[in-house]
């Protein structure tokens, strides 16, 4: 990671830079999320999934939503991604109180289409996407 709070968005050897989200399910009662994704060529590759989503904010949903990068953070940093994770999920970036729980925020970055932002109460660890 670097001093951003920026990971790889490397998921199974695959980069998920130009991948497209085509959906997204939310399970409330389960607190889980899952995003659908094509890669840049169109081919259906996946589930990205995210479990014990406290908080959710998706902005600027269009036809088509590309993903630039993807950001998770584990502590308090000055990085633009982190300001604006915190931004949209209407909290201060200056409280660390924010990962007490041991949880962390993710930021999906968009070239085109929708940002999504999340607060998990607990890590988030990159897998190999779901079929």
């Amino acid at each position: 990671m670097s001093d951003s709070g920026c990971m790889p968005a490397a998921f199974g050897g695959m980069l998920l830079h130009d991948y497209a989200i085509t959906g997204i399910d939310v399970d409330p009662g389960r607190q889980k999320m899952r995003l659908q994704l094509c890669d840049p060529a169109g081919v259906d590759a996946g589930r990205l999934e995210f479990n014990h989503v406290c908080r959710a904010q998706v902005e600027g949903w269009a036809l088509q939503n590309i993903i630039l990068e993807l950001s998770v953070f584990t502590d308090v940093r000055t990085s633009f991604e982190y300001r604006r994770v915190c931004s949209m999920l209407g909290l201060d970036p200056a409280v660390p109180g924010i990962f007490a729980s041991g949880g962390c925020m993710v930021l999906l970055e968009a070239s085109a289409g929708a940002e999504i932002a999340l607060l998990l109460s607990q890590p988030w660890s990159a897998a190999p996407l779901a079929s």
